[in-house]
């Protein structure tokens, strides 16, 4: 099978997998399927894609394999290692060893908190994190305060990226990573967390907050 020159294989179907799905693709790459050691995972589908043991990705696409890495460091590194050793790639294949990595985090990335008023990444914890830029609601117009709350993350995003100064600089929370292409704005939000200042009434079984709905 002749893949198209940017085709990508994602080495990993697991936890990390679904996130790296996007990641790719906001760096102009193609993912076409996942390889995964676990050969219990093979024939199954993931995230849409399917997923093959590494002799029937070697059959499906050919020698010359473009490979993303989904687990990170330092998993990713005794991944990839193990891959050269056993000349199943080379590490010039491997995408996300050749592409520089950037400052980020996953709830800059892939989350978005609501409550009455905002629309904003994360909670301030303790001394874990910095307070986070806010989006104002309006209430009149959602898809506005979407589309801004969109362009403030991937402005905070591109900053990062580029060195520039942003509301999350020195927060610890962040950490270097294959997070896109600098704010490219098609990073998906994953995570919805509804946070309003009356008790819930959703009474979500795993909650712990008190005075919620039960």
């Amino acid at each position: 099978m002749n893949g198209r020159v940017n085709d990508v294989i994602l080495y990993g179907a697991g936890n990390q997998g679904k996130y790296a799905v996007d990641i790719v693709k906001n760096y102009g790459l193609n993912p076409v399927a996942f390889c995964d050691a676990d050969e219990k995972k093979a024939g199954t589908i993931y995230c849409g894609l399917p997923v093959f043991t590494k002799e029937e990705t070697r059959k499906q696409f050919g020698e010359n394999l473009k490979l993303w890495v989904t687990p990170e460091p330092p998993l990713r590194d005794e991944i990839v290692e193990g891959l050269v050793a056993e000349k199943f790639a080379q590490k010039k294949d491997i995408c996300n060893l050749s592409l520089k990595p950037t400052l980020g985090c996953f709830h800059l990335q892939s989350t978005v908190i609501v409550n009455e008023s905002r629309l904003y990444q994360c909670c301030v914890w303790g001394d874990l994190r910095n307070y986070p830029p806010y989006t104002e609601v309006d209430n009149e117009d959602w898809e506005s305060t979407i589309t801004r709350y969109l362009e403030n993350r991937n402005e905070i995003m591109a900053a990062l990226a580029e060195g520039r100064p942003c509301a999350c600089d020195g927060c610890p929370s962040l950490y270097e990573g294959y997070w896109g292409n600098g704010g490219g704005g098609s990073s998906k939000i994953h995570v919805l967390a509804i946070s309003p200042s009356y008790p819930c009434q959703l009474s979500c079984k795993y909650c712990a907050v008190p005075g919620n709905a039960r």
